[in-house]
């Protein structure tokens, strides 16, 4: 369906104009929007709500816990009746609970008989019973609460990392798309120049006096005219694909961006505002949305392992519970003692313990938690080591793209100057060489989209860097906030 999607967007031409105008994307209305509905943050959203149900599920397991049973079913007709002339008169013994007087003899079997006559009556049973826990070993007073309060911090990584890469996906695609249409303007500009000098230089070998150009300078300012247009169907071609990517991710078929000027973004003015790997390295550690995750992973491991330790162990709880069982047909007996009859009543209140007796199988689990928690150990330094190295390629690339920025400002501040005497020479029908007026078209045209390019890459490295060091906007909503 997204790419059904993204193929309509694409598909849309870039002056399309309908009934409704579309909507222009700010830098940080664009960030707005797609940390708000982009499907795997609103995805890693509903997960987070499953998270915080599990840990509020190990909050609810001190509570009482327990059983409740009705039931109803039929019961034989009873008639108590005397033994004398029954066949084997020791049937008295086996069915003792139609007892009818206060004086039984047991070894003898006086006292009343059962008719066996099927479906004669009726029984209900209820029985409660609950368990209130007491000392469960660390099953409940830390690994169970650890691991739930563990997955809750661990549903707010997750979701910042989806946001994260959902945000900076958004400002890349921003930028792409200012620095494509930037570069197309450009080399539309080009075409116009190149197009009205090639046309002097036609002039001049078309006239009485050709000057000095020769067929071979008219030659070369066509083919540069030809590469030009040729350079601007490639960023043509650019501008639809970003534009198609800003339309995927907004899922807007009409969305666009502003009309602002490119430029650095604020906190790249400054040159000092870049400060050395090593605070972003800090940073990183204690903001990343990856660095929660893989200190979360250690002591999930270890909430596992107390967890299977306190499985080997006894608990102790308040146990109590009520029955009441009612069989008309059947009447109460008389031995106080009896271990099951149709009519019970009756509470009982006491302290149990449980300790299980399958101690091979649960210190085989508690050895492989042991293992598990070592493993996740060894990982965090891994991680920390990836972690570190993306830190320092985002750093060092902004560092670069800042400098690159700088150089493509001074080289295109001179072939502007070079640029100005050749046109101005042309304008007033002095000669120019042929081959001069080749390289400064080509240089001109270089440095100023090289410029634009470098200026959009500097601001994608700097969210690059802010992703990696978890300072990227969009990570500090109240949403990921740890729970205590």
């Amino acid at each position: 369906m997204r790419r059904l999607f993204l193929l309509l967007a694409l598909a849309v031409p870039l002056g399309t104009s309908g009934s409704a105008a579309a909507e222009r994307y700010t830098l940080d209305a664009l960030v707005r929007r797609v940390e708000r509905s982009f499907p795997s943050v609103a995805a890693a959203r509903e997960e987070l709500a499953g998270y915080d149900a599990k840990r509020l599920e190990q909050q609810l397991r001190w509570m009482p816990f327990g059983d409740f049973n009705f039931t109803i079913g039929g019961a034989p007709k009873v008639a108590c009746v005397d033994e004398t002339g029954m066949a084997n008169p020791n049937d008295a013994a086996l069915n003792a609970n139609c007892v009818r007087t206060n004086n039984v003899d047991l070894l003898r079997g006086s006292g009343s008989l059962v008719d066996r006559s099927m479906f004669g009556g009726h029984t209900l049973r209820v029985d409660i019973g609950l368990t209130q826990p007491l000392i469960t070993s660390g099953k409940l007073e830390a690994a169970a609460l650890n691991l739930g309060r563990t997955g809750a911090r661990a549903g707010r990584a997750y979701l910042g990392r989806d946001k994260g890469d959902a945000v900076q996906k958004a400002i890349e695609v921003y930028w792409q798309l200012k620095a494509a249409r930037a570069a197309v303007l450009l080399f539309e500009e080009s075409q116009s120049t190149v197009r009205n000098w090639t046309q002097r230089i036609e002039d001049e070998l078309s006239g009485a006096n050709p000057m000095r150009y020769t067929e071979a300078d008219a030659a070369r300012m066509k083919i540069m005219l030809a590469n030009v247009e040729v350079w601007a169907l490639h960023h043509k071609r650019n501008e639809a694909a970003a534009l198609g990517a800003l339309r995927a991710l907004t899922e807007d078929p009409r969305a666009d961006v502003d009309e602002a000027e490119i430029g650095l973004l604020p906190q790249l003015d400054d040159e000092g505002a870049i400060a050395g790997w090593a605070a972003y390295l800090d940073t990183a550690r204690g903001r990343r949305p990856e660095s929660r995750l893989i200190n979360l992973l250690v002591d999930e491991g270890r909430g596992w392992w107390q967890l299977r330790l306190g499985e080997m162990l006894p608990d102790i709880g308040v146990q109590s519970g009520f029955t009441w069982g009612d069989a008309p047909n059947v009447a109460r007996p008389q031995r106080a003692f009896l271990a099951y009859w149709p009519n019970p009543l009756g509470v009982f209140f006491g302290l149990g313990l449980r300790q299980p007796l399958d101690l091979g199988p649960r210190a085989a689990r508690l050895q492989a938690a042991s293992a598990d928690r070592r493993s996740r150990e060894a990982k965090r330094e891994m991680y920390r080591g990836f972690i570190a190295i993306d830190v320092v390629n985002a750093w060092s690339s902004l560092k670069e793209a800042r400098e690159r920025v700088r150089e493509t400002e001074r080289g295109e501040k001179v072939m502007r100057g070079w640029f100005a005497s050749v046109d101005e020479n042309l304008a007033l029908g002095l000669w120019t060489d042929g081959r001069e007026m080749l390289e400064v078209v080509q240089g001109w045209v270089d440095f100023r989209v090289r410029k634009v390019y470098a200026i959009a890459d500097a601001n994608m490295r700097l969210a690059w860097l802010e992703r990696a060091t978890g300072t990227l906007r969009g990570l500090d909503d109240p949403e990921l906030k740890e729970p205590r």
